[in-house]
């Protein structure tokens, strides 16, 4: 659709299960130009659910090293 549009490259923001298939999205097609993830996880058996923070959000910040 991007490619018929005459689209060459995108900014992806999603959220939720939106964010695994823009992760996905990125990896399989050349286009993402930059990436932007709210509330969402990798996927995969080794992740571990979020436990609910006492002060209210709900949202545990979790960060990743990139070996850089």
């Amino acid at each position: 659709m991007l490619a018929d549009a005459g689209v060459d490259d995108v900014h992806l923001v999603s959220a939720s299960m939106g964010g695994m298939i823009a992760q996905q999205y990125a990896l399989d097609y050349d286009r993402a130009r930059s990436l932007t993830l709210m509330c969402t996880t990798h996927g995969g058996e080794e992740v571990e659910p979020i436990i609910e923070n006492p002060g209210g959000t709900g949202l545990s910040p979790q960060i990743a090293e990139t070996g850089e």
